[in-house]
């Protein structure tokens, strides 16, 4: 009741920036809890809204995934409640970079608008990884590689494929 009578809410939760460049069958999944006034004279209405960002235009404009206001509920209810888990299929975002938005609005008195358990989440698209390179100069073995990323690694050998590997003194370092 803080706001009053002809004072309006207009209340909006953005996520951060959400990179699925590696990434596809993106879902979003969050859990809701939608609680207005059974009056035609309150519209409190909620919205998810999402955005993604393309390297040569920048973000786009907000693209409504859920719209909820008064006709969203089941009559009867008092006061009227939507409590669901909610899924959505954002594959048509599959590698981009998105952005999330909850949006309360035309919201007089109290009730809300509540979510929780926001996640996005999909497949990650597989990483090939390449050959290393060996190189044979009796009595030495160069081995290089690329795209593994920092870190420490360590070399075995064997003489034969299903013999016993022996490591070779290290550690080696790719930076």
């Amino acid at each position: 009741d803080l706001s009053g009578a002809g004072v309006l809410l207009d209340e909006e939760m953005l996520t951060p920036e959400v990179d699925c460049a590696d990434w596809t069958k993106l879902r979003l999944n969050f859990n809701k809890n939608y609680r207005i006034y059974d009056d035609p004279d309150h519209a409190q209405e909620a919205e998810v809204d999402i955005r993604s960002f393309d390297p040569t235009t920048g973000w786009s404009g907000w693209t409504n995934l859920l719209h909820l206001d008064t006709t969203s509920v089941p009559a009867g209810l008092d006061p009227p409640e939507l409590s669901d888990p909610e899924v959505f299929d954002l594959s048509a975002y599959d590698g981009k970079k998105i952005q999330l938005k909850f949006h309360f609005f035309n919201a007089e008195y109290d009730y809300w608008f509540a979510v929780d358990e926001i996640r996005v989440s999909g497949v990650q698209v597989a990483q090939e990884i390449p050959l290393p390179i060996i190189m044979l100069t009796p009595p030495n073995v160069t081995v290089s590689w690329t795209s593994f990323g920092p870190g420490q690694y360590s070399v075995e050998y064997t003489t034969n494929v299903k013999g016993t590997w022996t490591k070779i003194a290290g550690p080696f370092t790719q930076t």
